[in-house]
């Protein structure tokens, strides 16, 4: 990954705060597997886990930003509260059981809700490229779902992924 512009990290500042907004805004408990997938932002081709390039998930992410950029009117200042969580897109079993243990927050196919993404990149892991997506989970699927995506500070320090993210978390305050 290159390195990331001001101009790119204010971007992704504005991406995160409707996000969070859009998500606080949402979410329903009783209905944790729909009320944050929005079907005017699923995309036309929506990315299957161990079989997507970093294109074609920039480009449904991409898609989803820009809906969801479409159907906010105002942007508040403040962020709710939530977290980033990070994912290796391409490491998923399609068996059901994150959908069954988070209450549909993770799909049959370990995908998150939609509205939730904010952000792709890719990082090489011993020679293999491997596609992260960044999501934005607000506080209540946390408390809902709560220990399968229990917020933990993760242990990345060096590797591939902190070093693309730091910056990111630095700037973005995230």
């Amino acid at each position: 990954m290159n390195e990331i512009t001001d101009l790119e990290f204010d971007e992704l500042d504005r991406v995160v705060q409707e996000a969070a907004v859009w998500c606080e805004d949402k979410f329903r408990a009783g209905e944790l597997g729909i009320s944050l997938r929005t079907p005017e932002f699923q995309p036309q081709v929506v990315p299957f886990p161990n079989a997507t390039g970093l294109g074609t998930l920039q480009a449904a992410v991409s898609f989803v930003t820009e809906q969801r950029r479409k159907m906010l009117l105002n942007l508040p200042n403040r962020r709710p509260s939530g977290h980033v969580l990070v994912s290796e897109f391409n490491r998923s079993i399609s068996s059901g059981e994150s959908e069954s243990a988070t209450n549909g927050f993770y799909d049959i196919d370990d995908l998150l809700p939609w509205d939730t993404w904010i952000y792709s990149f890719e990082v090489s892991f011993y020679g293999e490229p491997e596609v992260i997506l960044l999501s934005w989970v607000p506080e209540s699927p946390l408390r809902v779902t709560c220990a399968p995506i229990s917020y933990r500070k993760p242990r990345l320090h060096g590797s591939p992924v902190d070093i693309v993210l730091r910056p990111l978390i630095n700037h973005v305050n995230i």
